[in-house]
């Protein structure tokens, strides 16, 4: 499900993920510059991720090739090296980001306004479904960060 921004917002700073400055999206020209590039039209989920924090998320996915900068990089060596291991996506899927240059996260761009989010890991012989769909990929990062914060018990500025 696509989650309104606001709602989004509010949870990365009530978590302490991102102040509002953190969250930088992208411009519509930017997300037409990325799709003419890669000729294709982008789920609508995909779009509002990039609008809602293209740029950058605050602490979210720092540890992902996922924002606005690394992509035209990251969705071009991703399927490199997958081809280097034998391994060919659909034609209609792409490459969103790369967790460390091992991990490579992809949807279909005709799975759907909020297509499932599959994923590959090097030396696996194929790729595998991961999340139900972007932002349910999106909400699984925030998860993940939340928990290592109760984990720790500390404020996220003594931890990064």
């Amino acid at each position: 499900m696509i989650p309104h921004i606001s709602e989004v917002l509010e949870r990365l700073q009530e978590s302490e993920i991102a102040e509002p400055s953190e969250v930088v999206g992208c411009s519509e020209v930017e997300i037409q510059t990325l799709g003419s590039h890669f000729k294709v039209t982008f789920p609508l989920a995909y779009q509002l991720f990039l609008k809602t924090m293209g740029h950058r998320a605050g602490r979210l996915m720092t540890d992902i090739s996922i924002f606005y900068k690394d992509i035209f990089q990251t969705n071009v060596s991703a399927r490199q090296r997958m081809v280097d291991y034998g391994i060919h996506l659909p034609q209609d899927a792409f490459v969103f980001a790369s967790r460390r240059d091992e991990q490579v996260l992809f949807f279909l761009v005709d799975g759907g306004d909020d297509p499932p989010v599959y994923h590959w890991i090097e030396e696996d012989t194929t790729w595998k479904f991961f999340a139900d769909s972007i932002w349910e990929f999106v909400e699984s990062e925030i998860r993940m960060l939340e928990a290592i914060y109760r984990q720790n018990g500390c404020s996220w500025k003594n931890f990064f």
